[in-house]
């Protein structure tokens, strides 16, 4: 099948995976070469130039920072299930009891993540988008570092605020303080819109398609939405 994201090799060419650093043909270098990933300036870019974010992403050998990102992400996608859990599906959920399904829900979490990730690396290698695993990973955790940023910056201002209640809904935000839970959960919406741009940015690196990107992003938010969702069940 012919490659959809390819990259032309300027001495021979020849065809090739858009990550390859050297032709497969000829041997000559395509791109320069990225050893790892520099976190900050790599957080930096993705507020100013998340192309070049991304780009450096897949390209760097070693998807340094990733995993510890993910084991965060885990646990602010903990929270939102909670609050989510406790505000539209089921009331009053026992703080403590919630709380110590936190490791075994990680674990699923990074399960879940990891086989989600496969399957759309998989997908997109029928179709002609070749990809490898281990940067689309990383492409798509680094895409939710604004949910990251408000784990850090909004999470303490929540909890200061509201307390439990804000997690457990005992009484409601809104019935405390309803300015502050309206402003704190639309920050709390915009980061996770910001974190869908993202994605079909991200995705569009992947498979330089602005189509192929719209649709594969709807696909995987609308999948790690639904987890947010129905994760309470663990």
């Amino acid at each position: 099948m012919k490659i959809k994201n390819a990259i032309t090799c300027d001495h021979c060419k020849t065809e090739n995976e858009y990550y390859r650093e050297k032709c497969k043909n000829c041997k000559s270098y395509l791109r320069a070469r990225v050893f790892n990933i520099d976190l900050w300036s790599t957080i930096w870019h993705l507020f100013e130039t998340p192309g070049k974010s991304f780009t450096n992403i897949v390209y760097a050998e070693n998807k340094n920072y990733a995993f510890i990102l993910l084991l965060v992400l885990g646990f602010k996608y903990f929270l939102n299930t909670i609050v989510i859990a406790n505000v539209f599906i089921i009331k009053d959920v026992n703080a403590q009891f919630t709380f110590w399904k936190f490791l075994p829900f990680i674990g699923i979490f990074i399960g879940a993540f990891i086989v989600l990730n496969l399957f759309l690396t998989l997908l997109m290698n029928l179709i002609g988008y070749k990809n490898r695993f281990k940067s689309v990973a990383s492409v798509l955790v680094y895409a939710f570092i604004p949910m990251l940023f408000v784990l850090i910056i909004f999470t303490p201002v929540e909890f200061a605020l509201f307390g439990e209640s804000w997690f457990f809904s005992n009484p409601s935000p809104y019935f405390i303080k309803p300015t502050a839970s309206i402003v704190l959960y639309g920050i709390e919406i915009l980061g996770y819109l910001w974190c869908f741009i993202l994605c079909i940015r991200g995705f569009h690196i992947l498979t330089r398609s602005k189509i192929a990107a719209v649709v594969f992003s709807l696909i995987y938010i609308s999948i790690f939405t639904a987890g947010m969702y129905y994760m309470h069940l663990i």
